[in-house]
């Protein structure tokens, strides 16, 4: 769309983004929408044929059924392991699923031999494994400690930050208020907008807010944010969560003005009960 194209968008799903905090994903929808791109939710791709002219798509939600053309078609459906033909099954490597299965330290069940990244599935982990490259980094470094003898902590997925690089961004860290509120926690929320921050208004780019999650007179438990240069702003929210950080002491910390930071602390400040702005 940024480079003059209509763009339509099939999601089966009800909602685009369905990771993502429910506040989150319906405002991203909304400025999205503001720019010209078309939500097609909730329906199912029946047929798909190339023509002369590009491509027809026919989509059904309900007992509706709608045509759609145009010039290309972009299928994007997620990913699943390539592991086959490559020796794993001869060395006795167990897979689940075509996933390499591991231990919490990326051990095989074959002594010496160990797997990080997308294609791996955590034995026993009751978190999903994010398939990111920045968390392929981290436990290639957590395996490289444990061949040099030393002994590295597993890695929290929980509080392992994502991004969405469209615009405006998409970045969170931690739970979704649903996750929480389904994992019984007194959920409290505070948000505030880009709209009254100056630096969002110097950059152009006021759409968006952040949106905290915590527990009532306890820790902050996710941090979720749609707005300008939030893949730069998730940082300190992920230091927030891991450190289960209480909104008490993150309103002591001071966010240098102007800056797109501020944001994130009004959050903190109001969740401490001491809003500077509403």
């Amino acid at each position: 769309r940024s480079f003059g194209a209509k763009v339509d968008v099939i999601e089966m799903l009800p909602k685009i983004a369905p990771a993502e905090d429910t506040d989150i994903s319906d405002a991203l929808r909304k400025l999205l929408e503001q720019r010209g791109i078309t939500f097609h939710l909730g329906v199912e791709v029946t047929g798909a044929s190339t023509t002369d002219s590009g491509v027809e798509v026919e989509i059904k939600k309900d007992d509706d059924s709608q045509l759609l053309t145009a010039d290309r078609l972009f299928v994007a459906i997620g990913r699943g392991p390539r592991t086959q033909g490559i020796g794993l099954e001869e060395a006795g490597i167990k897979l689940d699923a075509g996933f390499i299965v591991v231990d919490e330290l990326f051990k095989t069940n074959v002594d010496g031999i160990y797997a990080i990244g997308d294609a791996i599935r955590i034995e026993g982990s009751d978190w999903p494994h994010p398939q990111l490259a920045h968390v392929a980094f981290i436990e290639g470094i957590k395996v490289a400690e444990l061949i040099a003898g030393q002994t590295p902590a597993p890695v929290d997925y929980k509080n392992i930050a994502h991004v969405i690089y469209c615009q405006p961004e998409v970045a969170s860290v931690g739970l979704t208020e649903g996750k929480a509120k389904e994992l019984d926690f007194d959920v409290v929320t505070k948000r505030y907008q880009f709209t009254h921050n100056a630096r969002a208004l110097m950059l152009g780019g006021d759409q968006g807010f952040v949106k905290t999650v915590a527990d009532k007179d306890g820790a902050v438990l996710g941090v979720h944010v749609v707005g300008p240069r939030a893949s730069d702003l998730i940082t300190e929210a992920q230091l927030a969560t891991s450190w289960e950080a209480y909104p008490s002491e993150l309103a002591e910390v001071i966010h240098p003005h102007p800056t797109l930071s501020e944001v994130m602390g009004e959050t903190f400040l109001s969740l401490a009960g001491k809003p500077l702005h509403g």
